[in-house]
């Protein structure tokens, strides 16, 4: 993904939307200028930066911005391709479990100093063009991702390998990735995703098939207490203070991996039983 232009090269282009999004903080006027430099045509805000193409390409490289400035990315083009960009923390993702997810260039993992980034690409070599769809309001809607991630949730890494399935970046007899619960009855900005990366509905119902219907959450709620109540009062005061400073994402991510040191194997994501892999699940697709 490290790249001066995302996913289509062209002299003359019809459409081709970026956006960026910076939420964990604004930008000074200084990194807004220097943006500028990048369009005399962007809408440009201390929290986002908006330009649409009609004609000739971004000049800047989006994964470049994304490492120094914002926190999510998204583009859209005629020609079918998409791709999404969530950056975060490091310290608030468990890169080893992530990692076991990853599979190049539709989902992919990349680590760099304080901070991850997260990618998500359909080329859409697939789409014939006739039909798409514009990218303005689609950011909005895949926000909460990130959230997600930060309460430590493998939903969408697991869905990022299913549009690797998906696309054939995963080979056929590659061990299928342990399954998240609730695929079922995914939450609204999974669906988003759903939506935006056109993930097959066979393939997500195949894949759902190993999915607990249980909801883990209600399960983990005594050692969410608990975790709580062993929190030392000077620790608390300080999360209290960052998460009245609204850092509620980075509070709720700690918390979060604390508690999920002390699950048991039996409240973690696991792999289904009898080990399927991506050719399975093709298959099971294809006969529904």
């Amino acid at each position: 993904m490290d790249r001066g232009l995302p996913l289509v090269e062209a002299q003359v282009s019809e459409y081709q939307y970026y956006e960026f999004q910076a939420i964990d903080r604004s930008l000074t006027s200084r990194e807004m200028a220097d943006l500028r430099k990048l369009s005399t045509r962007a809408e440009i805000t201390p929290t986002s930066f908006v330009n649409v193409y009609n004609w000739g390409n971004f000049r800047g490289n989006p994964a470049h911005l994304m490492e120094k400035y914002f926190d999510a990315f998204l583009y859209a083009s005629n020609f079918g391709g998409r791709e999404l960009m969530l950056r975060l923390a490091r310290r608030h993702v468990d890169l080893r479990t992530a990692s076991r997810y990853s599979c190049a260039p539709s989902a992919t993992l990349k680590a760099k100093g304080r901070f991850v980034v997260l990618g998500f690409q359909d080329s859409g070599e697939s789409d014939d063009g006739d039909e798409w769809e514009s990218g303005e309001g689609r950011l909005a809607s895949l926000l909460q991702l990130r959230e997600a991630v930060l309460d430590g949730d493998r939903t969408l890494f697991y869905l990022g390998w299913l549009l690797g399935v998906q696309q054939g970046d995963v080979e056929e007899d590659a061990a299928e990735p342990p399954v998240p619960t609730g695929l079922t009855r995914l939450s609204a900005p999974h669906k988003a995703f759903v939506d935006f990366f056109r993930i097959d509905r066979d393939l997500l119902s195949a894949a759902a098939k190993a999915s607990p219907a249980r909801d883990a959450r209600a399960k983990l709620r005594p050692k969410v207490g608990a975790a709580v109540r062993g929190l030392k009062p000077a620790e608390k005061d300080k999360l209290l203070v960052r998460l009245l400073e609204g850092n509620a994402g980075q509070v709720r991510s700690e918390l979060a991996m604390r508690v999920g040191r002390g699950r048991s194997k039996d409240e973690s994501p696991r792999p289904f039983k009898g080990g399927r892999t991506a050719g399975d699940l093709l298959d099971a697709a294809g006969i529904r």
